[in-house]
């Protein structure tokens, strides 16, 4: 996840690749889930705990839970 806060810092925008959701960060949602599961956020620097709450306020995914 180090790697993930590098590239934050490195596109300039909301999501892992820059302004639009990709398959990155599709790839990652689950693994941010789990982040949230277990109560790991506190491992990980602030930029990945903004990204990691931006994935998991995404409205697809709020609905998705929801079932």
């Amino acid at each position: 996840m180090d790697n993930l806060s590098r590239a934050a810092l490195q596109f300039a925008g909301k999501y892992l690749t820059g302004s639009l959701f990709t398959a990155a960060d599709a790839f990652l949602l689950p693994v941010a889930a789990r982040i949230q599961t277990y109560g790991l956020a506190h491992y990980f620097d602030e930029n990945v705990r903004i990204y990691l709450q931006q994935m998991l306020a995404l409205p697809a995914y709020q609905e998705w839970l929801k079932g």
